[in-house]
């Protein structure tokens, strides 16, 4: 009788001390994953501006040094060249691209002059948005197991919960041929 005692003593002293080191052991391998940041960019078309400029002023007026040499020339090419010098041109500039964005000027040129400058800008607006990806473990979930031996002699059925995905409690229900029996189940993942 104290042989049976002291078996189960050590038993149960062998049982702690597995569980202890495997508790050990599973909180040293176990690694939370750290937080994921997640950098989009999205390019998006600003607010139109527009903009005229009538009449606009020149900032600097040169004067060269050379004289132009007189040519006898034939009335027609001279009406052509008035007539030219009087035309008044229209522009439309456009200077946009994908980085930029719209960028259009329309200009009317004549007499030598700008008459009038009409721009539109579209800038494009960069926006970064950042965000952070926590994994959560969670609380509590739960889990059910069947399983059988090959001969299908021995059966068993496990309902339980798992705690933050590290401890286990449940409930076992095994039947051997036509003995049934019940078991209480603690767990630690490792």
């Amino acid at each position: 009788m104290n042989k049976k005692i002291t078996i189960s003593v050590g038993v149960i002293i062998i049982v702690l001390i597995a569980i202890f080191v495997g508790y050990l052991l599973g909180r040293s391998s176990v690694q939370i994953p750290e937080p994921k940041t997640i950098v989009e960019t999205k390019w998006l078309k600003g607010e139109v501006v527009r903009d005229t400029v009538l009449l606009p002023i020149p900032y600097l007026i040169t004067i060269t040094d050379t004289v132009p040499v007189f040519v006898a020339t034939d009335t027609a090419k001279l009406y052509a060249v008035w007539q030219d010098y009087y035309l008044q041109r229209h522009y439309n500039l456009d200077f946009s691209n994908d980085t930029l964005g719209v960028f259009k000027v329309n200009a009317v040129v004549g007499q030598n002059k700008l008459f009038s400058a009409t721009s539109t800008v579209q800038p494009n607006i960069r926006t970064v948005t950042e965000r952070q990806v926590i994994y959560k473990v969670p609380k509590v979930q739960f889990y059910g197991i069947m399983g059988t031996s090959v001969d299908l002699r021995t059966n068993k059925i496990q309902f339980g919960v798992d705690l933050r995905q590290k401890y286990m409690i449940g409930v076992s229900g095994i039947r051997l041929d036509n003995k049934y029996g019940y078991t209480i189940d603690a767990g630690i993942k490792f």
